[in-house]
């Protein structure tokens, strides 16, 4: 295993954890609660932060991580965003709607401010669903009730 640094054998156990919350998550809840849910996680050991090494793993061994029948897109960027998030990292989850004429195409990516190369590509997408709305969404109105009654008439 040439090239392959030795902590990369000690991110495996970690890896196979996000892979089973991410699986757990993906039966338990919504896509709208799971990335809040998987960004909340207790942080690595320091020498095992380095976003490229977990990012390179992942992408590796994307194929035989769980849960098997999910989209390689949304898998990939469920997991990283449960380990780059492990790495003190903010990643922000996204889900777009694109097409190729009359076929609906969906793709999840990931970015992480600040990082571009860590962030994926998600051009010629149209964002649909990003954890920044999520959180805008779940805030309580600002409106108080004379507020909401003049909006009403």
């Amino acid at each position: 295993m040439r090239g392959i640094p030795p902590r990369a054998v000690l991110l495996l156990p970690w890896i196979g954890l996000a892979a089973a919350r991410v699986s757990a998550g993906f039966r338990r809840y919504s896509l709208d609660e799971l990335p809040a849910r998987l960004s909340s996680v207790t942080r690595l050991p320091e020498v095992l932060r380095d976003p490229h090494l977990i990012v390179a793993i992942v992408d590796r061994a994307l194929r035989f991580l769980p849960p098997h029948r999910m989209g390689r897109c949304l898998k990939r960027s469920l997991l990283l965003l449960d380990l780059l998030s492990r790495c003190g990292l903010e990643p922000e989850f996204h889900l777009g709607l694109g097409f190729d004429g009359d076929i609906r195409l969906c793709h999840a990516w990931i970015t992480v401010e600040g990082h571009p190369d860590l962030s994926a590509d998600g051009r010629g997408y149209r964002e649909i669903l990003s954890q920044s709305i999520l959180d805008q969404l779940s805030q309580p109105s600002r409106t108080g009730p004379s507020q909401a009654a003049a909006l009403q008439s």
